[in-house]
């Protein structure tokens, strides 16, 4: 059975960024803030985490896949009206969701490490970048790649459960959470031509 390379690498990158989670759970650092509001462990695997993600789920398949970041993230085209209204309405919809989830969280110190403002600063720019990393490989070049071997309806498949399965690791509110999520952020990727 032939499998095409760019699919072996986002299988091979998807499996190495889900080993690193899992270690980052194991020591109770896969997230800055738990559920029940305790920081991480470990910062530093923390911090090991996102880096990974930005390597494995960002860098290692864009440049092995020989992707255009631009036209990924941008599309080839100007996206409709109603796309763009679309868009807006999920992004606010998910800015509300994440304030109302997060206002439930009371923050308690109990890692290793002290959270300085320059803790915060490296986290959340590092955060920042790994979204994209992340955005860029389940909606940009794992879907577009499957689409076109595959199909639009297995590639939202696909990019949808693999979402889930690399949050195995998180609360079960978050897991299902990612279902209609992914299919949601996919049909918005396809519609749109880009991520």
């Amino acid at each position: 059975m032939y499998i095409p390379p760019i699919l072996m690498i986002c299988a091979i990158c998807f499996c190495i960024m889900h080993l690193f989670t899992w270690i980052s759970k194991k020591n109770k650092s896969n997230r800055l803030f738990a559920a029940n509001g305790s920081t991480a462990e470990s910062f530093r695997i923390l911090l090991g985490l996102h880096t990974a993600g930005i390597c494995f789920l960002g860098l290692v398949p864009l440049f092995l896949c020989k992707q255009n970041f631009f036209e990924l993230v941008l599309g080839n085209s100007f996206p409709t009206l109603t796309g763009s209204i679309s868009l807006v309405l999920l992004m606010l919809i998910t800015i509300y969701g994440g304030y109302k989830a997060g206002r439930h969280i009371a923050i308690r110190q109990s890692g290793s490490f002290e959270l300085s403002k320059n803790s915060f600063r490296l986290y959340f720019m590092l955060r920042a970048v790994f979204l994209v990393s992340y955005e860029l490989f389940f909606r940009g070049i794992l879907l577009f790649s499957v689409a076109d071997l595959l199909g639009i309806l297995p590639a939202v498949a696909i990019s949808t459960g693999l979402t889930v399965f690399i949050h195995v690791f998180s609360n079960k509110r978050e897991l299902w959470g990612c279902i209609p999520f992914g299919v949601l952020l996919s049909s918005f990727c396809i519609t749109m031509h880009a991520i």
